[in-house]
């Protein structure tokens, strides 16, 4: 019986150890391949709250896709795709590049310590500090919003192209509701 028992033993050792080295092919969730693209619904959904979405946009441009960078226990990591240009559905992931404004938005459950500890231009918005990098192909606007339900905290960046007016940027990170 103890032979039995040793000899079962293994084999579900064998088995468990295959199951990890060659995956699953059937009833094992998938993770998902990053970055994908979700509607403002299901990025909500997976913030647990609602996402701050500026309610001013430069004239003629149109959020064009919400992509999930990455997805832990700890942070959420999203970007807004801004643009005057509708990017192709076909498009699994789009060279973010090419989009001429971005407003990635990371909220970190627990907050994060510190705050912004970057160089550059100083600019309220709402009631925060926001600060401005530029450099190389794009103006980069910076800032942080707290919200005690649920507890965390949003890091901001509003990316764009040179073309694209600073004065542009400070508006459209005004109007994210604080």
């Amino acid at each position: 019986m103890k032979r039995y028992v040793m000899i079962l033993c293994m084999i579900m050792v064998l088995l468990l150890l295959a199951m990890s080295s060659f995956g699953c092919k059937n009833g094992c969730k998938k993770s998902p391949t990053y970055p994908y693209k979700v509607s403002l619904e299901q990025a909500n959904e997976i913030m647990g709250s609602p996402l701050p979405v500026p309610t001013y946009l430069p004239e003629g441009f149109d959020i064009v896709g919400i992509y999930v960078l990455e997805h832990s226990d700890t942070s959420e990591h999203m970007v807004f795709l801004i643009s005057e240009e509708v990017i192709n559905e076909g498009d699994i992931s789009p060279n973010f590049n090419e989009v001429p404004m971005k407003m990635y938005v990371t909220l970190y459950r627990k907050g994060q310590v510190g705050g912004l500890k970057l160089v550059g231009e100083r600019y309220d918005i709402g009631g925060t500090k926001g600060v401005l990098v530029t450099g190389g192909t794009t103006d980069n606007l910076w800032w942080i919003l707290s919200y005690p339900q649920p507890p965390g905290q949003y890091e901001l960046k509003l990316s764009a192209i040179k073309e694209i007016p600073i004065e542009e940027l400070v508006k459209v990170a005004r109007s994210v509701p604080q």
